[in-house]
């Protein structure tokens, strides 16, 4: 009841602030003050009208050699939020992309020395003010510091990644259209990067988490007010009712202190009801999402660092612990940092933690691995998707020519696979299946003479274990339900399958219905009319290479790097 009285009092003082703050907006539109947004790279940016931020906007001191953007973006809802970009000078390659994502009550501005230091190493950044936060617009409840919908959160950071890639990316001057994308947070940060990352909307990298806040001890005290916080976030979803946190305990740095108190875009105040409500809900679904410890999940391809100080009194250290404990990531870290704060970042030990980020993602050479593909022909087909579901290398796509993956199982496919098994193991090398037709292989003379004649090809008949060993991977391919899911690593993978119609070779139908399973987001069939087996060697090759060539474009712009891709051909 005390609670409820309590919450009761802050709601009538924030109809009364809100009143207020709407007169100053109408005050300072009258007076033509408005806060702009603003692009070096002649960004178009949104000029809708609804509540206003803060209009104060601090002057920023940037070196004049890296490339800076900023300026607003419209989410999915319509409402225009703030962004910020730096970028390393166009002289210097760019080994990647750093998605930043503040806490409650900050804003994206406050870390310009962490981007700075982030480009020196060659890395660029983007970040963003949420909604009702720093210079963002606004919800409807007006609120300052609000978060009224988490998942609406989650959504507005994949609509800012997608606005980056379209708008800013192509304004960098001589780098690549696609760096490997990074992602990192700080506090609430985190646990809106990591939802972030699980929705799959997006490919990461790698991602660095500082003073996480992933979970939370359920002490019998936390049970009570998870109880009462639900239908207080339904009556009075503005009500300042949780403790704020206490900003000593955020760093030791008195000079940082000072100019987060004197901050027009931060926000101090206590969180509201709605607020605690979805940060507690978001915790608990991250809590019981079993991707996280599924190795062949998205989120665990990525190599991830946690950064936390010993003395972090915010974050609950056991439950960050708990949560990485959890995780199936192969490539992990979790470093903590004698005597630091909740921001690692602003206590004076920030060299020792900056530097700590650059051996886990970054070379010596300053420059990433190239983009992995795989691509396969015929048998190929088979044994490269296979290589693609054991995750043991990280592909960026892949593209099939001529796929076998599949048979029809006809009654009498059906009785010759019942025969073969005790033939593979009786007489594993008597060749008793039918080898191929070469002649409907292609149409190419050339072809078929430079094949009759080379020594290193073979001609003859499949052995019965050859033929039993096929069968095996085609029915554990047919069996794999990694290939329906789509987060798995598999269907993270831009997939095209190249055909030709007048394959006998490979059955077109058992192909097609593998295709239709398949739950990649990004996948073609390209059927090429008239076309055997061979798609690169019939009279139509050209065809099919420019088809190829332009597919790949799109999917590994070009780099600066002199290596701009390696193709794994797992050959016929």
């Amino acid at each position: 009841i005390k609670l409820y009285l309590t919450a009761l009092n802050h709601s009538m003082r924030d109809d009364t602030l809100d009143a207020e703050e709407s007169r100053r907006s109408e005050l300072n539109s009258a007076a033509g003050l408005e806060t702009r947004s603003m692009s070096s790279g002649s960004i178009s940016s949104s000029r809708r009208r609804s509540p206003s931020p803060p209009n104060a906007v601090r002057e920023l001191h940037l070196p004049p050699s890296l490339q800076h953007f900023e300026g607003k973006f419209e989410n999915s809802r319509g409402q225009s939020l703030f962004y910020f970009a730096l970028f390393p000078p166009a002289n210097q390659a760019l080994r990647g992309v750093v998605l930043y994502l503040h806490g409650t009550g900050d804003h994206c501005r406050r870390y310009l020395f962490l981007y700075e230091r982030l480009c020196e190493e060659g890395f660029g950044v983007i970040a963003y003010d949420l909604i009702n936060h720093g210079a963002s617009d606004c919800d409807s409840h007006k609120t300052r510091a609000h978060v009224r919908n988490f998942r609406h959160v989650v959504d507005d950071t994949n609509d800012f990644v997608t606005f980056a890639k379209r708008s800013i990316y192509p304004e960098l001057e001589g780098q690549q259209l696609d760096p490997p994308l990074i992602i990192t947070g700080i506090s609430f940060g985190t646990l809106l990067g990591l939802h972030t990352v699980l929705s799959g909307q997006h490919k990461f990298h790698a991602a660095f988490w500082s003073g996480p806040m992933v979970g939370v001890a359920w002490t019998r005290t936390l049970k009570l007010q998870a109880a009462l916080m639900q239908p207080l976030s339904l009556l009075l979803p503005r009500a300042h009712v949780l403790s704020g946190v206490d900003y000593e305990l955020l760093c030791r740095d008195p000079g940082f202190l000072g100019d987060f108190e004197t901050d027009p875009l931060a926000t101090k105040s206590d969180l509201t009801a709605r607020t605690g409500q979805q940060i507690l809900s978001a915790m608990i679904r991250l809590k019981h999402d079993k991707r996280i410890e599924q190795k062949d999940s998205a989120i665990c391809q990525l190599a991830m660092l946690f950064l936390a100080g010993s003395e972090d009194k915010i974050a609950d250290q056991n439950a960050t612990q708990h949560f990485f404990d959890r995780l199936a990531n192969r490539d992990k870290e979790f470093k903590v940092f004698e005597g630091v704060f909740h921001c690692v970042y602003e206590d004076p030990e920030r060299d020792d933690v900056q530097s700590e980020r650059q051996p886990r993602w970054a070379s010596e050479s300053k420059t990433w691995d190239p983009p992995l593909i795989i691509t396969g022909i015929s048998f190929g087909t088979l044994l490269g998707m296979h290589t693609v579901l054991s995750g043991r290398h990280k592909f960026h796509a892949a593209f099939w020519s001529g796929p076998l993956v599949a048979v029809p199982w006809t009654p009498t496919l059906t009785m010759q696979a019942a025969v073969i098994h005790p033939l593979s193991l009786l007489l594993p090398r008597w060749r008793i299946v039918a080898a191929v037709d070469y002649e409907l292989l292609c149409r190419d003379p050339g072809f078929m003479e430079d094949f009759e004649t080379d020594p290193l090809a073979a001609r003859s008949d499949l052995t019965a274990r050859s033929g039993q060993q096929i069968l095996g991977a085609m029915i554990r391919l047919k069996r794999n339900k990694s290939v329906e899911e789509a987060d798995s690593v598999f269907c993270q993978v831009p997939m095209l399958f190249i055909a030709g119609s007048e394959d006998k070779i490979a059955d077109q139908d058992a192909m097609k219905h593998f295709f239709a399973r398949l739950a990649n987001r990004d996948k073609e069939l390209k059927i090429f009319d008239g076309v055997f087996h061979c798609v690169y060697e019939d009279p139509e090759r050209d065809d099919v290479l420019a088809h190829l060539t332009r597919w790949l474009r799109t999917r590994c712009p070009k780099s600066r790097s002199l290596e701009q891709g390696r193709i794994l051909h797992t050959g016929q």
